[in-house]
């Protein structure tokens, strides 16, 4: 398997950090871009190897977001659902070879799950209680791991199946695991000080309490008005669709339809990091 060269026309990663999701991935990544030696692309995360739909595009498609890395000495990107995805880690090793540095940060299963179930509740783009969702993954998982995207939420913590298939694929060596309870809150620096080392670069003093907080917007301000105000249109159909029920279902989808996810970076002290 070829090993990725800076030599060659186009520049492609030599470290991914993985997932998981909920876990601080987007925090390390603000981290981590502040490091001179670094290059990590505007967007946070690619989805280059998790969509099948994106991966078909190929390795030149991919090159793109890098093409200003310049003689960055680390390359990388950030998508947690590397991690999950059963299929990723041959895509990877097919793109990228297997000399690519992994970055994993696992995190309490429960405490992941909640904390993904909040923010996509807090989002609008789950509906259902708490309890309504735990019992449906279960459901799913006593069938098969429930691999969607949005609502895996006890299926992404089990671990054991996702780092088999890393294990299975790239040398042990160049999987470096971190725990988001031990690692990232309690040891925080002494945890940038290990990435820095493993990815071979000179050591930077770089600030470590970032955090970056999802939340949504919508795309078009108008349809945003129609769909949640008391806009005529609303009360129109009202009219052409007594159903209540229905009503806020066709509502529910058609805002996450008109929904972009963002982030914002809060600069946290020690005491405030949970």
């Amino acid at each position: 398997m070829k090993k990725m060269d800076h030599s060659d026309e186009s520049i492609l990663p030599n470290f991914l950090i993985v997932g998981t999701q909920k876990a601080g991935t987007s925090s390390l990544f603000d981290i981590l871009n502040q490091h001179s030696q670094i290059y990590l692309p505007p967007v946070k995360e690619v989805h280059f190897f998790d969509r099948d739909e994106v991966f078909i595009k190929g390795k030149a498609f991919y090159a793109n977001y890098f093409s200003e890395a310049g003689k960055a000495k680390a390359v990388g990107e950030a998508s947690p659902s590397y991690l999950f995805l059963p299929e990723v880690p041959g895509r990877i090793r097919q793109t990228l070879g297997d000399d690519v540095k992994i970055i994993i940060i696992l995190r309490n299963p429960a405490n992941r799950a909640l904390s993904h179930y909040k923010m996509l509740f807090e989002m609008g783009l789950e509906t259902r209680s708490l309890e309504e969702v735990l019992e449906d993954n279960l459901q799913s998982i006593r069938t098969s791991l429930n691999y969607d995207k949005a609502t895996s939420y006890l299926d992404r913590g089990m671990y054991a199946f996702q780092l088999e298939n890393y294990f299975r694929i790239f040398p042990r060596e160049n999987i470096r695991i971190y725990l988001f309870e031990e690692d990232f809150v309690e040891m925080r620096k002494n945890m940038i000080h290990d990435i820095q080392d493993f990815l071979g670069l000179d050591f930077e003093n770089v600030s470590t309490y970032f955090k970056s907080m999802p939340y949504v917007s919508p795309k078009n301000k108008q349809i945003d008005q129609m769909l949640n105000t008391a806009h005529p249109l609303n009360q129109f159909f009202k009219h052409v669709i007594p159903f209540k029920k229905l009503r806020i279902f066709i509502k529910y989808h058609f805002n996450k339809i008109n929904q972009k996810l963002r982030y914002k970076i809060l600069i946290l002290a020690p005491s405030e990091i949970n």
